[in-house]
């Protein structure tokens, strides 16, 4: 049951506007005012240990400058309580916080926090307040975040910034740039036209004068909205707001002008966002970079009405899910069968970031010749639709749909409390009370209820929203080679401008005030202000997660391993069957991430993909297949959790895992399609399978850019171990070459290869792993030895007997080559670029490994952060410690000199292994590492964590002695780290992603994109 709530109409300043119970969240929401300020409050409190407060501005734009995206950035950097140069990284490095961060939309800017530790809690409130109201604005902040003009040593000048580099390595994306055309075509003449990220050609325009002027208008706290959420009473959390913050701006800002109703955005902020109806459909033409292109984007898009009707988008959403919720669904699956492109547009069905949502359609790679087709064709299906109607299974697989976005609780880098946040000002934002927001289930129970009423319900939606609606537009973006190389054009002719009229000794004296602020060590009196928690105030005792492990009865009787976890999964079932991979040879794993896409998505059982994805929608919540393998830990522990299974024949394995989620009510009929599913898919469709591969390519190739330092950093690992060769092999980009290669064969060959994996690897055994609420296990356990037996799962193989050397021998590139280069340079358009470097380092459940973990934390949030992103204007730097691969791993991100980066790592290592840290801060990067180690998982996430400890020997003992030495941490252990991996760098490896443009020495290859 939620927390009780006590408040009457008024409460120590605060007037009481709405108390309302939320049940699809389990809460009761309070909503306030503050009657001297105008502050808003919006409380849901319910019994959840992870509270998270948000602070959030209206930030409309007028033009591309980045101003919030600018201002978001630099109230971070001091602030009148903490005036530090950054009290945010001070928070980051020694808070055990659960979310931390600051996002940037296109009219409104928000900075949500949340922690399980309730001192930790209001310590992030206290710098985050004090951040956003009081903050210094030093113009030091504004050229190190915004943007600056440098000049080399060579006299050659620049821009840097790190939002600038930012927003380069934004625009050097084709998917990035695409769906901002597609989303603005919608709103012309309103602050949507504008980039509030900011266009690096525009950025460079904004004045230190106009930053400020942009804080004093819009961080005023009658323009702010407090999100709070958890368990925390909200009378405690009002008096922590008045006494830290109000008390304050009482006497900075007068009492607001008296407002008829609440919430009270003001006239001019809802008329900047709202679009005049178009009388004819837009048509925009537009390029972007070709990296990762395969062919055009084109979609047609409409915009639907006011996000904080919330019927309204419901409707749409719903309709949005029939026509194109799943590849046979009407639209999605004429598209994808027309052959006009490779799949599905990236921005495809509803979006409800702005003022007005929206809905698209429209394919990625398509031939641009071929826009006209794709936009005739759309027309064609809705025209048929509207006219015959849509068939019962669609609207059956959206009421599906619909029920697991209703329940399942998950967490997509963060808690489950940032949806109910984007809920509540998709509201709020706009003149609505926040609590009508978040009755989702009531809203969608109405529009149900409608479609089983009324059989032209669905096509009365569709004039309504799409063919009546005139707000549309026909938006065709095409990949051009010459984009960047345009965009550098137009950078260089800024930068003579700029140049022109800037005084080289005046730039000078800039640069190096600046370099002097970002150089100075803050002492410890300094940095004291900032307040913390003491490892003795954590709880060494950490989270452990219960898995029930038997044997179900499958093929023939044989012996199958069964993982059960019981966690609050609300009445979803989540269940994974996983096959070895490993007994297969070697030269089979490059092509396993496209078999694994293409095994759920082809057919089974002598079925129609059309039909297979049909019977998915309408039983389940989607049936997918994933990839994964780990190296094992090698303890005393592991050694004694590992000959528990020994009969299981499961350990340190390489998977393939096919995975389903089912409602409880539809247990039966699911689990009997899920049967059919794992063991009897096929590639007969050659058609379906040659799109297959275009799709799995242009997504492997669009990833590469936005995702640069992921692949820089498994390529620097694929040496050290067999484990991290295959990931390499799997997700790396050894597999960006590898499917370049893959998509030239010819479709049949390709299909009788699969089929010959699938014999494969169906004969080596499987496990099965199940997570759900006890109610729902109840009701599935008993079906388990039937679908085991159904599906033909049998005892696991051993492993196939191969010399490690087989898979070390893929990662070589080119594979003649003798051993990997200590250094690599891959190319591919872009502005802005990545770089990684690995060590050796100390394995899992020793001292070192823990001490390392803390060294990785103290210089991702000091010499890193400092040399690289504050200094150097890369967007990200980190350091991370994998005690299970026995690796410490450096990488950047969005990065203007990734060549130079790959010596600063070294340069800040050297740096960490001359420092012993003072005892005070040695505490604080403790208790920062010490967060990393005890992040929540959602229900079924900590089902997952659980298998997978279990799969690689990673025993409780392991992970509670890890947190003993972490917390035992001393600065003598965190040097001694350092040299350690100083020491080993005779065998480090490093790899570059950048554009050919920049300056670079080592091995050089061009990737395909």
């Amino acid at each position: 049951m939620p927390q009780k709530n006590t408040l009457t109409e008024y409460y120590k300043g605060f007037d009481l506007i709405s108390i309302n119970d939320v049940p699809d969240c389990s809460s009761k929401s309070i909503y306030l005012r503050h009657r001297k300020t105008g502050l808003e409050v919006f409380h849901l409190l319910n019994d959840d240990e992870e509270n998270l407060f948000a602070f959030a501005f209206r930030t409309p734009v007028k033009n591309s400058t980045g101003a919030p995206h600018i201002m978001e950035h630099s109230v971070f950097c001091g602030s009148e309580k903490f005036p530090l140069k950054e009290p945010f990284t001070n928070m980051m490095n020694q808070s055990v916080n659960t979310f931390l961060n600051a996002l940037t939309y296109p009219d409104k800017t928000v900075y949500p926090a949340s922690s399980i530790v309730r001192p930790d809690y209001f310590n992030l409130m206290d710098v985050y307040g004090d951040a956003v109201f009081f903050p210094l604005l030093k113009k030091e902040a504004f050229i190190q975040e915004g943007h600056r003009l440098e000049i080399d040593e060579n006299g050659n000048f620049s821009i840097q910034g790190v939002v600038y580099n930012e927003m380069k390595g934004s625009y050097s994306s084709f998917d990035s740039v695409a769906a901002d055309e597609q989303l603005r075509s919608l709103f012309p003449d309103t602050i949507y036209e504008y980039d509030s990220g900011g266009n690096p050609l525009v950025i460079p325009s904004f004045t230190y004068e106009d930053f400020k002027a942009f804080h004093k208008k819009y961080y005023r706290p009658d323009n702010c909205l407090v999100f709070l959420y958890g368990n925390i009473p909200t009378e405690e959390q009002l008096d922590y707001l008045q006494e830290h913050f109000l008390n304050r701006l009482e006497k900075i800002y007068p009492e607001p002008a008296a407002c008829a109703s609440y919430p009270a955005p003001n006239a001019e902020f809802i008329d900047s966002e709202t679009a005049a109806q178009f009388t004819e459909p837009r048509r925009i033409s537009a390029k972007a970079p070709a990296s990762g292109a395969t062919g055009s984007t084109v979609t047609v898009n409409w915009r639907c009405g006011n996000t904080e009707n919330l019927q309204d988008y419901m409707e749409c959403a719903f309709l949005s899910e029939v026509l194109a919720g799943h590849d046979g669904s009407p639209v999605t699956k004429a598209l994808l069968d027309s052959g006009l492109g490779d799949d599905i547009a990236p921005v495809t069905g509803t979006s409800n970031d702005m003022r007005s949502f929206s809905i698209s359609f429209g394919l990625h790679g398509v031939k641009e010749r071929n826009a006209k087709k794709v936009y005739a064709l759309i027309f064609s299906i809705l025209d048929n639709l509207c006219k015959e109607g849509v068939s019962s299974r669609d609207v059956d697989s959206a009421v599906m749909s619909a029920e697991f976005s209703n329940r399942e609780i998950l967490r997509s880098g963060g808690p489950y409390s940032l949806v109910l946040l984007d809920r509540a000002l998709n509201g709020w934002n706009y003149g609505e009370e926040p609590a009508k927001m978040l009755y989702y289930r009531a809203a969608f129970d109405k529009v149900r209820e409608k479609a089983a009423a009324d059989g032209n319900y669905i096509k009365e939606l569709i004039k309504k929203y799409i063919l009546e609606n005139k707000n549309c537009s026909f938006v065709t973006v095409s990949p051009s080679h010459s984009y960047l190389f345009s965009r550098k054009k137009k950078e260089n002719r800024l930068i003579k401008q700029l140049a022109a009229a800037a005084d080289k000794e005046t730039v000078k004296k800039e640069m190096k005030a600046l370099h002097e602020y970002q150089q100075h060590r803050e002492t410890q009196e300094e940095t004291s202000c900032i307040p913390n928690l003491k490892p003795s105030d954590l709880n060494v005792d950490i989270e452990t997660i219960k898995t029930d492990v038997s044997f179900c009865s499958g093929k023939d009787g044989s012996s199958v391993p069964l993982f059960l976890n019981t966690e609050n999964t609300n009445g979803i079932a989540y269940i994974d069957v996983c096959f070895p991979a490993d007994v297969l040879q070697a030269c089979e794993y490059p092509y396993l991430q496209l078999y694994s896409y293409c095994a759920t998505n082809t057919g089974w059982n002598g079925k129609s993909w059309a039909e297979c994805a049909e019977e998915t929608a309408v039983k389940t919540g989607g049936i997918g297949a994933r990839l994964f393998t780990s190296d094992s830990a090698e303890t005393e522990n592991s050694e004694k959790l590992c000959e528990r299974f020994k009969d299981f024949n499961c350990s340190g394995r390489d998977w393939i895992c096919f995975s389903t989620k089912m409602v409880s009510e539809k247990i039966d009929e699911a689990l009997e399609l899920f049967a059919e599913a794992v063991t009897t898919f096929e590639f007969t469709d050659l058609k379906r399978l040659k799109n297959l591969t275009a799709e799995a390519k242009s997504a492997i190739y669009s990833s590469v850019i936005p995702r640069g330092h992921r692949y820089a950093s498994l390529r620097t690992k694929c040496a050290g171990s067999r484990s991290k060769a295959v990931e390499e092999i799997w997700r790396g980009i050894t597999q960006v070459f590898a499917i370049d290669r893959i998509s030239r064969e010819n479709t049949e060959q390709l299909a009788l290869h699969f089929n010959r994996i699938t014999d494969s690897i169906l004969h080596g055994g499987a496990v099965v792993h199940v997570t759900a609420d006890s109610n729902t296990m109840k009701l599935i356990t008993p079906h388990i030895n039937g679908f085991a037996e159904k599906a033909g799962l049998c005892s696991l193989s051993e492993k196939r007997i191969q010399d490690d050397k087989d898979f070390f021998d893929l990662v070589k590139l080119p594979p003649e080559t003798d051993r990997l280069p200590e250094k690599e340079i891959f190319t591919a358009s872009s502005q802005v670029g990545f770089a990684a470097l690995s060590l050796k380092a100390s394995p899992f459940g020793t001292k070192e490994n823990a001490a390392e973990n803390v060294l990785a934390h103290w210089l991702s949030g000091t010499l890193l952060w400092e040399k690289l992103r504050t200094t150097g204007g890369a967007y990200g730097a980190y350091a991370g410690a994998d005690g299970i691969a026995e690796s410490f791993s450096f990488c950047t991100f969005r990065d203007p000199s990734p060549d130079k980066s790959v010596e600063t790592f070294l340069e800040c290592l050297k740096e960490s292994a001359e420092t012993t840290l003072p005892a005070e801060e040695c505490i604080r990067m403790i208790t920062g590492a010490y967060g990393d180690e005890i992040q929540p998982h959602s229900p079924s996430g900590r089902g997952n964590a659980a298998f997978f400890r279990m799969l690689y020997g990673i025993s409780d003992r392991d992970r509670r002695l890890k947190a003993e030495y972490l917390l035992n941490t001393k600065p003598e252990d965190i040097r001694a780290a350092a040299e350690r991996l100083l020491s080993c760098t005779a065998g480090k490896q490093s790899a570059v992603i950048c554009d050919k443009s920049l300056k670079n020495s080592g091995v050089i290859m061009e990737l395909p994109l």
